[in-house]
């Protein structure tokens, strides 16, 4: 798949297009850093509604993924909202993933989009609120928990993806063998070589 229209790309080569990120507005989406700061401070100063936008480049999800091969900066479109002492970001994340075929093992691009909502507090406990120490909290692991629960684990080019031919290797999407790849039960091996014995030479 080709990739058009070039506007955040990490150190791997893989770009995010302005296609699949329609949500980041053009003066951060060429910043990629390797955090994203939520600033408990700059919140109160700011009425207690903040925009955080940004792009964040993750290279350990396609590290610890076997079948992600590279993946775009992170464009994120979040906005902070604190009341009573408990700060909510919601908003949208959108990338761009490599993937490995899981059947014909070839390399293709896919678009990721996940929503994103988390709660924060320096003060108060409760189940859902994650309890941070200072003013500032990085956004960055929990970002990449949310892309992690949405990565496709056997990810497919298509959906009627052929594979690849379990004798000769050929990829069935682009040719056809002339392979016999019946699957013989093998419990019937035994009985086939007595058979064999029994025909006359």
């Amino acid at each position: 798949m080709s990739v058009p229209m070039l506007s955040i790309q990490g150190d791997n080569g893989l770009a995010l297009t302005r296609l699949h990120m329609p949500r980041i507005l053009s003066s951060v989406a060429n910043e990629v850093t390797s955090l994203l700061l939520l600033d408990f401070r700059e919140l109160h100063d700011a009425g207690d509604v903040l925009p955080i936008q940004g792009a964040v480049d993750i290279p350990r999800i396609a590290a610890e993924n076997q079948q992600v091969i590279r993946l775009a900066p992170i464009a994120c479109d979040l906005m902070a909202i604190g009341t009573a002492g408990i700060c909510r970001v919601r908003g949208h994340l959108e990338t761009l993933l490599r993937y490995e075929c899981s059947r014909c093992l070839e390399e293709y691009d896919s678009p990721l989009v996940a929503n994103f909502d988390e709660q924060f507090s320096e003060r108060v406990r409760q189940d859902d609120v994650h309890l941070v120490e200072g003013s500032q909290v990085d956004l960055t692991p929990y970002i990449e928990e949310v892309v992690n629960l949405v990565i496709d684990f056997r990810p497919l080019c298509r959906d009627d993806c052929q594979g690849l031919c379990s004798v000769c290797g050929t990829n069935l999407n682009d040719h056809r063998c002339n392979c016999d790849r019946a699957v013989q039960d093998p419990r019937w091996a035994a009985l086939e070589g007595l058979l064999s014995k029994d025909e006359p030479e």
